[in-house]
C-alpha cells in the first residue's frame, strides 16, 4: 500500500498554515495600528449594523460625509451607546472614544468614555 501523507506533504501543510496564519495576524495589526493612530471628530448621520447582531454597530457614517467609517469599530460599539445625532471624539494615539450629546438646550454636554483595550 502506498503511503499518503509524507513527512514533505505534512512540512507544506504546516508551511500553509503558517503562512495564511501571518496573513490575517498582519492584517489585523495594520488594522488595529490604523485604527490607534486615526482621529475621529463628528456628528453621526447613520448608524449601519451587524448582519448577525443588528446591535452591534459596523459603521459609523458622519455629516458631510460621503463614506461610512469602518476604523471606527476597532473595538466594537453598541447601538445602545451611540445615537443619531451624538458628536464622537476621538483622539490620535488613543483608544478612547468620547460621547458628547445634545441636552434641552441644543448644546453639546459631554456624556461618557467608551474604553477599547
Amino acid at each position: 500500500m502506498k503511503k499518503i501523507f509524507t513527512s514533505s506533504s505534512y512540512e507544506r501543510l504546516i508551511a500553509f498554515i503558517l503562512i495564511v496564519l501571518t496573513w490575517f495576524f498582519t492584517g489585523k495589526y495594520i488594522r488595529d495600528k490604523d485604527a490607534y493612530q486615526a482621529s475621529i471628530i463628528g456628528v453621526v448621520e447613520e448608524l449601519q449594523f451587524n448582519d448577525r447582531d443588528k446591535n452591534f454597530v459596523q459603521g459609523i457614517k458622519f455629516k458631510n460625509t460621503s463614506k461610512v467609517n469602518e476604523l471606527i469599530i476597532f473595538g466594537g460599539y453598541y447601538k445602545s451607546k451611540i445615537h443619531i445625532g451624538d458628536s464622537l471624539y476621538k483622539p490620535m494615539f488613543s483608544n478612547d472614544m468620547y460621547i458628547y450629546r445634545k441636552d434641552s438646550n441644543n448644546k453639546y454636554k459631554f456624556l461618557y468614555i467608551i474604553k477599547n483595550e
